[in-house]
């Protein structure tokens, strides 16, 4: 599976992966930090189009790997249920 990330503006990136029938599909990603009540800082990768499907780590790194393998189950749940 083709997955590209091209980084858009400030927190926000474009993401190409292969989806159904073999097409290129392009998702929004927005990365951003939050504040936990402890006052630490996580990160979050949020796909506006698909909603549910994010990511979160330590790091902006990390939240995008996570969201990045949430988007993959995703797109093969798509290819097998063939939506």
């Amino acid at each position: 599976m083709e997955k590209r990330i091209q980084k858009k503006k400030d927190e926000y990136f474009e993401v190409f992966t292969d989806c159904v029938g073999g097409k290129l599909s392009k998702y929004e990603m927005r990365v951003s930090p939050k504040k936990a009540d402890d006052g630490t800082t996580y990160w979050t990768a949020t796909f506006s189009s698909i909603p549910g499907c994010v990511g979160g780590g330590d790091t902006p790194e990390d939240a995008v790997k996570e969201a990045m393998e949430n988007l993959t189950v995703y797109t093969e749940f798509l290819k097998e249920s063939n939506t």
